[in-house]
């Protein structure tokens, strides 16, 4: 008899013990599960709930992309999409990364200007866009496998029709060196790498 129940007390024993571990497991799933609901509610309420518009600045920068340029449709872009070929009908003369347009920029109320620099084999910078001439130009090849010599005597408007190359309404221009655009203005040294022209530097000459 008295074996009998130890046996039974020692399985007793042994059962209690084999429950504790989960009802520990159960515990800490449960706590698991409510932190992470706690932390989801939070994020939602975050997300969601109104909240006021931070105030409006007072100044701002408004920075001029080449100055002022040529626009095009925005749908439908790739990344070797020639822009100048599906040009909008041009309302002004003006192209991009030259030095009227940059002044344009400026005389519209531009505060900066960014502008696109490639080295050239004669070690000038020409100031361009395009990796390579072939799609705004008469010109074929990679910019800087280019003299700034040979770049002049490219015209940077050939390539700008908004009638699929009917007609070529915006040429007669060549690429321009940084260093005239540096001589057209009070730069100097001012003009940094992040290639920004400054309009507080920037002066309006009339021989330019």
């Amino acid at each position: 008899m008295f074996r009998i129940v130890g046996q039974y007390m020692s399985q007793f024993t042994v059962v209690r013990q084999r429950r504790k571990p989960r009802k520990k497991l159960c515990k800490f799933l449960f706590r698991a599960l409510g932190l992470i609901a706690t932390i989801s509610l939070g994020l939602l309420a975050y997300l969601y709930w109104p909240r006021s518009l931070p105030p409006k600045p007072l100044t701002f920068t408004l920075i001029a992309h080449r100055g002022v340029s040529q626009t095009f449709p925005l749908d439908n872009l790739q990344n070797d999409t020639c822009t100048a070929k599906i040009i909008n009908p041009p309302t002004h003369s003006f192209l991009e990364n030259t030095i009227s347009s940059i002044r344009a920029a400026f005389n519209s109320g531009a505060d900066l200007v960014e502008i696109d620099i490639h080295p050239t084999t004669d070690h000038h910078l020409a100031v361009f866009h395009d990796w390579t001439v072939d799609c705004r130009t008469n010109g074929q090849g990679v910019t800087h496998e280019q003299s700034m010599q040979t770049l002049k005597q490219l015209d940077i408007g050939y390539g700008y029709n908004a009638d699929g190359g009917q007609t070529h309404p915006l040429t007669a221009l060549s690429p321009i060196e940084l260093r005239s655009l540096i001589h057209s203005s009070k730069l100097g040294l001012g003009l940094n790498l992040s290639q920004l022209l400054y309009r507080s530097l920037w002066d309006d000459r009339s021989n330019a």
